[in-house]
């Protein structure tokens, strides 16, 4: 009541003392005048709601929209509109309480309301009445992005229609290009829809301005340099952006960090110089400041460990490649699919087997390999749960993601590794060309390529 009671004050005394009060007390915060108007209007005060609206003079959006609903003159209303539009751009809240959705509704009239009364009914998943809205909106203002943004948000997510999502997202984008959200979504939109990396690649490259606006994005195009062999490109970005964690992001730009570093490295064993490519791997065991991330507790690094034994074992250093093969050993023993930054990487397990045969216990890396190809087979048909205890999902983005999907990329890709442990790398190519067509952009699929062209395995 602290608000309606610092409100009532002011009207009694009129007090430049209880004006002050009333301003300091509501932080003039949008969300606290839609209360007071709301409050005033179900006691019938409706010249006392524009009085109280033009002495907060809350720069946000509803409120405007709530002195553009109870003005008179038409020029003024429009002037209210178009800056809450304007405000909304820069201080985002969308409505949450019946007081400001009936404010919405008496604005019919307004693109701009019935884009945000959409907002209202989706979040509280009465879709047909939120996709009327911001088609309303469309016919109104067709140019305006964020509502084709969510019609394809809508038609992707719940009418799965991959053509009509596409279409939206790429009109929202062609309307607004430098809107880096927008990019970002369409090209994730992309990725689900599994174009080819180059395709990605292009469209990302030719907006490269807007891409680095945001590190998820910024990820993306790191993630395709990778995929694609534009390792140069990568490591100039990870070596200059100072990066900084996002909900959802972790272990992302480190991720990325730590694949450049082994191409690199594969790229010169490939051309003998085991010099330079051990360097490289010993960079990678520590993260540069400006990734924003540490190392996590209990890391394993089996594929960095390996790398460094061949590397050492090429030099003539048989002592040092022991040493190394040993610690690509460590770690645990599940195939699990990681679905937290923090899980092992079920990757790890493929470097420990052939760091095992590397060691002298081939019966066990062959033990350790044939229960790879046995987990694929009993978990390919699990129904996989999502569990959000205490720590984020890997992504955190609008478009929905198959579970199921993902499920069947790792047991493709564990499949994959199984058969290369057991050296039958016509069977591993095959799963991998599988996985690529579901997703062609899987960064571990790509480094694994690069591992059995570099020779590694021979």
């Amino acid at each position: 009541m602290s608000y309606p009671l610092h409100c009532a004050r002011w009207m009694i005394e009129r007090s430049d003392d209880a004006r002050e009060t009333l301003l300091r007390i509501t932080g003039r915060r949008g969300v606290n005048a839609s209360l007071l108007a709301g409050w005033l209007l179900s006691i019938g005060q409706t010249s006392a709601v524009k009085e109280v609206l033009a002495v907060l003079d809350s720069q946000e959006a509803l409120p405007m929209l709530w002195r553009a609903s109870l003005s008179d003159d038409a020029n003024e209303r429009q002037q209210f509109i178009a800056a809450a539009e304007h405000c909304h751009a820069h201080n985002v809240r969308f409505p949450n309480s019946l007081d400001e959705v009936q404010m919405l509704q008496s604005l019919g009239d307004s693109a701009f309301a019935r884009y945000l009364l959409g907002c209202f009914w989706y979040s509280k998943r009465r879709y047909d009445e939120a996709v009327s809205c911001w088609r309303e909106t469309l016919e109104k203002s067709p140019d305006y992005a964020p509502a084709h943004r969510l019609l394809g948000v809508y038609s992707w997510n719940k009418q799965q229609d991959a053509t009509q999502a596409l279409a939206y997202l790429q009109r929202a984008v062609a309307l607004e290009p430098d809107n880096a959200r927008f990019l970002f979504e369409l090209d994730f939109l992309q990725k689900l829809l599994a174009r080819p990396v180059h395709e990605r690649l292009t469209t990302l490259v030719e907006h490269k301005a807007v891409v680095l606006k945001r590190d998820d994005l910024t990820a993306e195009l790191l993630s395709l340099w990778n995929a694609s062999g534009h390792y140069a490109d990568a490591a100039a970005i990870l070596d200059t952006r100072v990066f900084h964690p996002w909900e959802g992001g972790e272990g992302k730009i480190t991720g990325q960090y730590l694949l450049n570093q082994l191409h690199r490295a594969l790229q010169f064993i490939e051309r003998g110089a085991f010099k330079q490519a051990t360097d490289c791997l010993k960079a990678a065991l520590r993260y540069p400041d400006n990734l924003g991330e540490g190392r996590l507790p209990g890391q394993t690094d089996n594929d960095i460990w390996y790398l460094l034994g061949y590397c050492a074992e090429q030099a003539g250093d048989a002592q040092q490649a022991a040493e190394y093969y040993q610690l690509a050993r460590q770690g645990g023993s599940t195939l699990d699919a990681g679905r937290y930054y923090n899980d092992q990487p079920a990757d790890y397990l493929f470097w420990q087997g052939i760091a095992l045969r590397k060691s002298g216990n081939p019966a066990q890396a062959e033990q350790h390999f044939r229960h790879f190809i046995d987990w694929a087979a009993q978990h390919r048909d699990d129904v996989p749960q999502v569990d959000f205890f205490a720590v984020s999902l890997p992504d955190l983005v609008v478009l929905d993601v198959s579970a199921q999907q993902r499920h069947l990329q790792h047991c493709l890709f564990i499949e994959a590794l199984g058969h290369l442990g057991l050296g039958n790398v016509s069977a591993c190519q095959q799963r991998m060309q599988q996985l690529l067509q579901i997703n062609p952009a899987h960064d571990k699929a790509h480094l694994i390529r690069h591992a059995l062209q570099s020779g590694i395995f021979s």
